[in-house]
């Protein structure tokens, strides 16, 4: 690297570092950080087994982050924030190897200033790590390509094997590290890395995710497979994100076309008469290079591929923005290759002020808008808690919402968690208990509520009347919604 490639990496970097520290706990929690919280409440080794639908790579860290520093909205996202530095100077390594360093660098700028990728890095979830294990695992294969070496061999085997742990999901990545070695043995006809190499690396990969796949086999009952009905519009959503960052109600849900299209127009024409054609431009130019071309092919199509035949077979949603964000490193770079292969200096200038535009509108939005969390359960929580008085009771519906609220209300007393609907008649005895002598009670329903759950006022209207209105608190994944109630 030459003396200013190091500088301008070095800005870089701390711009990742700046946005995605910046503003950390400005939104609030939803509900899957409010589950790594209650995990990192736990010993060690309970933590890490305490769910089975997702592995325990991510709760490990966060575990030991909490301990580190606290578990405050900024302490528990603070190790996603880091991923997020990390997985830019892992694209710079990438791309590096793949175009050249200035396209490197402007793909790692695309990253640094990503709306859609801060999303995903200032949260307490997995997906940050994910990311950065794709890109580190990706370049470990370009690298044994090149020349197998046991140095690389391991990289590649623990990059792999972390992935692994944090989301099942990257068995799709490794697959498509496989798709991409036939591809240079067979049609390249390039045998640097053997076979028999190639195997040991798998099963070395494989035997170090044994431990978990082992518990995860005796637990299946505990492994969440309520992943149906995603529609194919969730792929193609899921690519525009990548570009216009943040979930507007037009696109979260991947229906682009929806009553709020005319919301968003300029954003879908940005996307479709910018970012695509951009980045199908620097598709053609990895096509035209003999290591590009077949990394970043199979890359995108073998997990895209992947993931429409399960959504088709109605089994899991990989579909959806969150399990594919892993994929947006990779179309950055396909965009950075794209601006700078663009056909003369006028074309390369508006290529390249277009993609800044929609990168900065993109990013302007996500640290404007309020209701860009996913759900608000901070000022839910904050509006009952500031308005109930001694011997109040409030009601939360379901386990996982119950736990939201008790992360921001954690001296809370009187909170009855509600069970599902299906249960209100066996639970009804208990309910009265709960009320007898109150003279007000709230009920906190969260954003998966269907026309049933409407149960639980109607039980409540046997002792009590609702005080008004109920209040919501809108957010693009649902909304979180208090009733106040007072007595007959």
């Amino acid at each position: 690297m030459t003396p200013k490639s190091r500088l301008a990496l070095a800005g870089i970097l701390l711009l990742a570092l700046g946005l995605r520290l910046g503003g950390l706990e400005s939104k609030s929690l939803w509900l899957d950080e409010a589950w790594t919280w209650a995990y990192t409440q736990k010993p060690f080794v309970e933590c890490v087994t305490s769910e089975y639908s997702n592995p325990p790579g991510s709760f490990a860290i966060f575990w030991a982050g909490v301990r580190l520093l606290d578990d405050g909205e900024r302490g528990l996202r603070f190790p996603s924030a880091l991923s997020g530095v990390l997985a830019t100077w892992l694209l710079f390594r990438l791309g590096r190897r793949l175009f050249d360093e200035p396209t490197a660098l402007l793909a790692s700028l695309l990253l640094a200033a990503s709306a859609f990728h801060l999303r995903f890095t200032q949260e307490a979830r997995t997906y940050g790590f994910l990311a950065c294990a794709a890109l580190a695992s990706t370049e470990a294969v370009v690298l044994l390509l090149e020349r197998a070496t046991p140095g690389r061999a391991a990289y590649y085997v623990v990059s792999a094997a972390l992935g692994l742990y944090f989301h099942y999901v990257f068995g799709f990545v490794i697959l498509a590290h496989n798709a991409i070695v036939a591809w240079t043995w067979w049609v390249r006809g390039r045998r640097e890395l053997g076979p028999g190499r190639w195997v040991a690396v798998q099963a070395a990969t494989a035997l170090l995710f044994l431990p978990w796949f082992v518990c995860m086999l005796r637990n299946l009952g505990g492994v969440n497979t309520n992943f149906v009905d995603m529609p194919w519009g969730r792929v193609g959503a899921t690519f525009y994100l990548f570009m216009t960052g943040i979930p507007r109600p037009a696109s979260y849900e991947g229906r682009i076309l929806s009553e709020s299209m005319l919301d968003n127009a300029h954003l879908i024409a940005a996307f479709l008469l910018v970012a695509l054609p951009v980045a199908l431009r620097g598709a053609i130019a990895a096509a035209r290079s003999e290591r590009a071309g077949p990394v970043l092919g199979m890359t995108f199509g073998v997990p895209v591929v992947l993931a429409l035949g399960l959504a088709m077979a109605g089994s899991v949603r990989f579909t959806n923005d969150r399990y594919l964000g892993f994929l947006c490193p990779f179309w950055l770079l396909l965009m950075a290759a794209g601006m700078r292969s663009a056909p003369g200096r006028t074309w390369k200038i508006a290529a390249h002020l277009l993609v800044a535009a929609l990168c900065v509108e993109a990013l302007v939005a996500y640290y404007r808008i309020p209701e860009i969390a996913n759900e608000n359960w901070r000022d839910a929580t904050r509006h009952v808690e500031s308005r109930r008085g001694p011997g109040d009771l409030v009601c939360i519906h379901m386990q996982y919402m119950h736990i939201a609220y008790r992360y921001y209300a954690r001296d809370a007393k009187d909170l009855l968690r509600l069970p599902e609907t299906g249960r209100q008649e066996e639970f009804h005895a208990e309910l009265a208990a709960a009320v007898r002598g109150r003279s007000r009670v709230w009920l906190v329903l969260g954003h998966h509520r269907g026309p049933d759950e409407r149960v639980w006022q109607a039980v409540l209207g046997e002792w009590f009347v609702p005080a008004g209105a109920s209040r919501r608190f809108p957010s693009p994944n649902g909304d979180p919604e208090v009733w106040e109630f007072v007595r007959r």
